[in-house]
């Protein structure tokens, strides 16, 4: 079955919706709860961006090994 666009945006919208107003009531009725773990949410984050924003580099079969091209200009 094909998937109507508007039906799904439809879902974006609420998803979106709900993870705000759930990140509203979580900063305004546990503010010191998300402040005392603020630190340690960025620590966190620094490692997981580094594995998910890198995942494409591992594939370098379009390029040539940085010695042999060297080694052909050198000669």
């Amino acid at each position: 079955m094909k998937q109507e666009t508007g039906n799904w945006n439809l879902y974006k919208i609420g998803t979106w919706g709900a993870i705000l107003i759930i990140g509203y009531f979580l900063l305004t009725e546990h503010r010191a709860h998300v402040f005392q773990f603020l630190p340690y949410i960025f620590l966190l984050a620094c490692p997981l961006m580094h594995v998910f924003m890198h995942r494409g580099h591992h594939n370098h079969s379009g390029h040539e090994d940085h010695s042999t091209a060297n080694n052909k200009e050198a000669k």
